[in-house]
């Protein structure tokens, strides 16, 4: 009992890597995540593009039965502002095997400048046993040539507290279905 609630903290990294560091590598821990999902599931990041095997894994994860919080910053472009379109990189199957939310403008604070807030998490959640939490939106770039820089936690009280938040910003309206 005291071993499986024990927290254990591995450090994720893409980028140059000098030799020995042993880093976990950002893509594969997702990928470890959502594959380690039986039940629960979620998925938050600013931006979603050109990840195939991110796509491949969720659909599996929902195959199985696993509940998906896809949480995204807008399933589409906010004015003025340069994301990408998530929901078609991801494409249907993806969008059609989870609950996709997000943070409507209205419900997001504003500076003096009328400056917005913006969605800039980026992290998975699997079951309330295993957390990533990274620099790393979910794109190609931060899986192979950008420098990003994460935890994996497994175990311990973290990954469910993040789990109940998410669900908290939901069950308060805060973030709304696509």
């Amino acid at each position: 009992h005291d071993h499986r609630h024990e927290e254990v903290v591995e450090i994720v990294w893409t980028g140059p890597e000098p030799a020995n560091t042993g880093f976990r590598h950002t893509e594969q821990a997702i990928l470890e995540v959502i594959s380690s999902a039986k039940w629960r599931l979620t998925v938050v990041s600013y931006a979603v593009y050109k990840i195939p095997r991110i796509r491949e894994a969720l659909i599996v994860a929902a195959s199985r039965g696993v509940a998906i919080h896809l949480i995204v910053e807008t399933p589409n472009r906010i004015e003025g502002q340069g994301e990408y379109d998530c929901l078609i990189a991801l494409g249907n199957d993806v969008a059609s095997a989870c609950r996709v939310y997000y943070w409507p403008k209205e419900n997001r604070p504003v500076d003096d400048n009328g400056k917005i807030g913006i969605l800039h998490v980026k992290c998975a959640v699997a079951d309330g046993q295993r957390l990533f939490l990274s620099s790393a939106n979910f794109t190609d770039y931060a899986f192979t040539i950008n420098m990003e820089l994460g935890l994996l936690v497994t175990g311990g009280k973290l990954p469910h507290r993040i789990e109940q938040h998410f669900a908290d910003l939901i069950e308060t309206g805060c973030l709304v279905p696509v």
